[in-house]
């Protein structure tokens, strides 16, 4: 009985430990999405309340901490770090400062996601990565509260730790990259391209009308010179 239930025993354990991580980067990618698609205060936080109405923190909490504020947090820093106008990094300081310390405000990365499709992929890639660290830990903790203070009493503070810095550090990267000049300058030379790309039809339709409108106009210039020599 031993050596047939070990086999089971090790391959379940197994398949928990890879499934578990891919369950929670699902779950966190899923969070940001449904909170981007305005789905939050309709579906999200009231599972929250439910799953805290013992008094108890949550993982859907933890998620909302880590996936939500910590990688809104990163594209803001970034931003932020590289801005636009002084209006620009002054819009997002403040929302870095209110997704840290007071684990709100998520929302205002979205006009960056919306913008940018590598800024997206870099916060989903961010949240995914953090609901990795949380789900497996069935970490439990809070949004609405500073992050230092979400994970000090959080009850799995390591894992939680983690998926905040690496749910921070990827959109933080991304974006960063995004606003360096050398890729802003691939970016414009990229739609320059694309731009030509989709003018060289009506391009060659022009050229062609030029060409076929000098071929008309030969036999009358020959004829012309054949009337001068005459």
């Amino acid at each position: 009985l031993t050596l047939t239930l070990t086999p089971t025993l090790t391959l379940t354990l197994t398949l928990g430990a890879v499934l578990s991580p891919l369950l929670g980067a699902a779950c966190g990618a899923g969070l940001k999405m449904a909170s981007l698609l305005g789905y939050y205060h309709a579906a999200v936080l009231p599972l929250i309340l439910l799953e805290m109405e013992g008094g108890a923190f949550s993982v859907l909490g933890a998620l909302d901490a880590s996936c939500l504020c910590c990688a809104c947090a990163g594209v803001c820093a970034a931003v932020a770090a590289r801005p636009t106008s002084a209006e620009e990094g002054s819009a997002c300081r403040r929302a870095l400062a209110i997704n840290i310390w007071f684990g709100d405000f998520v929302e205002a990365c979205y006009p960056y996601m919306a913008r940018d499709g590598y800024v997206r992929a870099a916060a989903l890639c961010g949240a995914a990565l953090g609901g990795a660290f949380v789900l497996p830990a069935a970490a439990r903790s809070s949004a609405y509260l500073p992050i230092p203070i979400a994970t000090a009493v959080c009850d799995a503070p390591l894992p939680f730790a983690a998926a905040c810095a690496s749910a921070f550090l990827v959109p933080f990267v991304g974006t960063l990259l995004r606003r360096m000049p050398p890729l802003a300058a691939w970016g414009l030379l990229s739609g320059l391209s694309d731009a030509k790309d989709a003018a060289g039809p009506s391009r060659r339709r022009m050229s062609l009308s030029r060409s076929s409108s000098c071929h008309s106009e030969l036999p009358f210039s020959a004829a012309a010179d054949q009337r001068h020599q005459h």
